[in-house]
């Protein structure tokens, strides 16, 4: 989103919550819409715009800042968990499009990555030649799936923030448990 497309949104916003500027100063306004802008800048305007409806649909009775425009953003995005939809999906992948051995995998990334990256963590081959009953899979898919898709959500809300925890969450180098415990092993100063 532009600057100009930005500023066309706080006008909306400005609409549906005009109060939300009367104990602000001139200035403290532009430093507020300008930190806005960044929270927001990575989508599209019309999006924004969306979620800023949506937001205002909920009957929010003071305007939302940012970070709370940027998770209804991510929240329109996953209309629904999708889990049911996703195993759905694997399910196919495995039985109708080659399976574990023939390319059943290749042709789910094509589809959905999402769903092939819950699919890997629950083990390709495991899901396509499970024995389990098919309620016992489906639950262990959804388990997964929601880890997944919960993990890829918290990315997406925390993206370009530069806290050594967050860095942990967006791949690096084990969990924020064990970053801290390596902190503090002996021989070692907490910060």
């Amino acid at each position: 989103m532009t600057r100009s497309e930005w500023l066309k949104q706080v006008a909306v916003l400005t609409l549906r919550w005009p109060n939300w500027t009367s104990k602000l100063t001139d200035e403290q306004v532009d430093q507020t819409v300008e930190l806005w802008f960044h929270d927001l800048e990575e989508f599209d305007a019309e999006a924004v715009g969306s979620a800023i409806a949506a937001l205002y649909r909920d009957g929010r009775e003071w305007a939302p800042n940012g970070a709370q425009i940027r998770n209804k953003l991510l929240e329109l995005r996953n209309d629904n968990d999708g889990w049911s939809q996703a195993y759905g999906l694997a399910l196919e992948a495995a039985t109708s499009h080659g399976g574990a051995e023939y390319g059943g995998f290749s042709w789910l990334e094509k589809q959905d990555p999402l769903t092939a990256r819950a699919a890997a963590t629950y083990g390709w081959r495991d899901f396509c030649l499970s024995d389990a009953s098919d309620t016992s899979r489906r639950a262990q898919f959804r388990d997964i799936y929601l880890e997944v898709k919960g993990s890829v959500d918290r990315k997406a809300r925390y993206a370009g923030l530069p806290s050594a925890g967050l860095k942990a969450l967006e791949g690096g180098k084990g969990t924020i448990g064990e970053v801290a415990r390596n902190l503090l092993e002996p021989g070692s100063e907490a910060a």
